[in-house]
């Protein structure tokens, strides 16, 4: 295939056939593996679906190996990067609209600079996508049913896809969704609220999310296509594996068979100043949600669910919460 000049070059030879001229340089990935086709992706891929790789590998493809003004690994990891970025936009978003600009603020701030948040967005090829995905699904999801726009919900469904196109920890999403919507449809039929086009148009896309969800996850992963049903429910196999069960060092943070670890985790790990304003906010938010202000349960819901999830008995948990 040809001597290598460095990490950044190599002699292209008989493999990119658009190039006749033996010799020619070309922009190349260190870590491109020829022998590693899209055959092998269909037949032997398994484990967590592979969008955090693909897309790590666009931006290098991109940044890298076309415009050659980032260095081949810092290329990758520009993906996580920017997905973490779109997550903090998403929350400041739906804070500064609801709470206003002092709390959009802050809630960036301590999403940002939350030491493993910060230190993931820059390598983890895995959980940053998931957050973020998770944030914008989550957010659009809460404007669609607002302000009654259904091509938000489509938008939610699609990045719910994105997120199960990473890891299958989105499946939880609905625990944090169905609760509030289901109390701010019933406030809404206590207020007569009069039914419109809308109205329809938005139970209809609500109906459809969970098949945008699955298509975009499908059409993302060519391990399914061959045998979808059974390569599913291998992946599910894989996930109750590496899911369930108390490694033993954890053993110690069990409470009645429910896991404090998590708990115990977020207090020594979270900078003392945002675990302050975080106690603060928990309280406000309990003390405005049974004021009838639903979006203080949605954000409750969102922070302590993902925590709950983790701390159930016989759940395995490993490298952070």
């Amino acid at each position: 295939t040809g001597p290598y000049v460095s990490s950044d070059y190599r002699y292209e030879d008989a493999i990119n056939q658009k190039f006749k001229t033996k010799g020619v340089k070309i922009r190349r990935s260190f870590y491109q593996n020829d022998s590693f086709t899209f055959e092998d992706v269909v037949n032997k891929e398994d484990g967590h679906p592979p969008l955090g790789g693909i897309l790590a590998s666009g931006t290098n493809y991109i940044f890298y190996q076309k415009l050659a003004i980032l260095g081949d690994i810092e290329s990758y990891h520009l993906a996580e990067v920017l997905a973490g970025f779109l997550g903090i936009v998403a929350v400041s978003i739906f804070t500064l609209r609801n709470f206003g600009l002092w709390i959009s603020l802050i809630s960036s701030l301590s999403i940002a600079l939350y030491p493993l948040f910060f230190s993931e967005s820059h390598f983890n090829i895995k959980d940053t996508f998931l957050a973020s995905f998770f944030c914008i699904s989550l957010v659009l999801f809460y404007f669609g049913i607002k302000e009654l726009r259904w091509y938000k919900i489509i938008l939610s469904a699609f990045f719910a896809g994105l997120a199960l196109g990473v890891k299958f920890n989105v499946l939880f999403l609905p625990f944090i969704i169905v609760p509030w919507l289901f109390l701010h449809i019933l406030k809404l039929l206590r207020k007569r609220f009069k039914l419109s086009k809308n109205v329809f148009t938005v139970a209809l896309s609500i109906s459809f999310y969970p098949v945008v969800t699955i298509a975009v996850f499908y059409l993302l992963w060519p391990y399914l296509w061959p045998d979808p049903i059974g390569n599913i429910q291998r992946i599910i196999g894989f996930y109750r594996s590496i899911g369930t069960g108390t490694p033993p060092e954890l053993r110690k943070y069990i409470f009645y068979g429910f896991n404090t670890f998590p708990a115990v985790w977020v207090l020594f790990t979270t900078p003392i100043p945002i675990l302050i304003l975080a106690i603060m906010g928990i309280f406000t938010s309990f003390f405005n949600f049974f004021r009838g202000k639903l979006s203080y349960l949605l954000v409750l819901l969102w922070f302590f669910i993902p925590i709950l999830r983790v701390s159930l008995p016989n759940v395995a948990i490993y490298g952070g919460v």
